[in-house]
């Protein structure tokens, strides 16, 4: 038996992952080692400038013996980002050009850095709240876009307003710890849109109005819980605006695309299995590589 496991902190994790890899790991997850992922939320950390999501991941062999503590709000960004990522693969087309972000943090930075990576995007429209110099964001995602492979021109447009991001984009991601709905509640502003929706994460809580559901509405969903766990759907399925014959399993896109419609959402809630799969793999690189902190026990 070991009498040692690996540590793996920030900088050692994105050292190592690849998002187009990543992506693929987060498919498959779609169609076993064991961990605990320990993570605490704190929404109003967006006001004091710092990551909502901390929390420490630890990676069990077979036996339940630990071979890797890694950084699990790291952990959490990448995997969330490969789960958006993957969204847009399989909702949008080849050529889509525009990409709207509304909540410019540690999530949303990711999702975009995934979304770059599996599309090539020639503007991005962005909107954070509360308002702050997004340059610093913007530099540092072109930096690490270029990092992966990322080399093409992309236009960044800081808004006024999410109506102003949402008018201008065919994709839009929702990042935010908001409890109440981000985007503008008006009808019709949503057909031909994807939406990727991150940010909520209680049965209270929506980042989605009304106005994005319709008749020409798909929503998109990793397992039944979200309609549970989640108040951007959740709540509409209980005020009527929302039918669970329009909600479908993402993968099952795979099978049928006429499961899309003029409007596609997809609302994540994450699984763990997305920890044990990217985790997992994370560790075999690192170990491979000879990356990461080895302790003693």
């Amino acid at each position: 038996m070991n009498n040692s496991f690996l540590f793996l902190n920030k900088e050692s994790i994105l050292s190592l992952f690849n998002p187009p890899h990543l992506i693929q790991l987060i498919e498959q997850a779609l169609y076993s080692f064991n961990s605990s992922n320990f993570l605490t939320i704190t929404p109003n950390n967006v006001y004091r400038h710092i990551p909502s999501i901390f929390g420490l991941m630890i990676l069990f062999d077979t036996n339940g013996f630990p071979l890797c503590l890694l950084d699990g709000s790291t952990l959490t960004s990448i995997r969330t980002g490969g789960i958006g990522g993957l969204a847009i693969d399989l909702l949008t087309q080849q050529n889509v050009q525009s990409l709207g972000l509304i909540g410019c943090g540690v999530q949303g930075y990711y999702q975009l850095l995934f979304a770059c990576s599996i599309r090539k995007f020639s503007t991005i429209y962005l909107f954070n709240f509360p308002e702050t110099d997004l340059s610093p964001f913007i530099h540092k995602l072109s930096n690490d876009l270029l990092h992966h492979g990322v080399h093409h021109h992309i236009h960044f447009v800081v808004c006024s307003s999410p109506t102003d991001v949402v008018l201008n984009s065919q994709v839009i991601i929702t990042a935010t710890t908001s409890s109440k709905p981000v985007l503008p509640d008006t009808p019709l502003l949503y057909l031909d849109k994807t939406i990727i929706a991150i940010g909520s994460y209680l049965p209270t809580s929506r980042e989605l109005p009304d106005a994005v559901f319709s008749d020409e509405t798909s929503v998109f969903i990793e397992m039944d819980y979200a309609k549970k766990e989640s108040g951007d759907i959740l709540i509409p399925l209980q005020n009527n605006k929302l039918s669970n014959e329009n909600i479908h399993y993402l993968i099952d896109i795979k099978k049928d695309k006429s499961l899309t419609r003029r409007t596609n959402i997809f609302k994540s809630v994450g699984m763990a299995l997305y920890d044990n799969i990217v985790g997992y793999d994370l560790y075999r690189d690192a170990k491979e590589k000879n990356k990461g902190e080895e302790i003693i026990l």
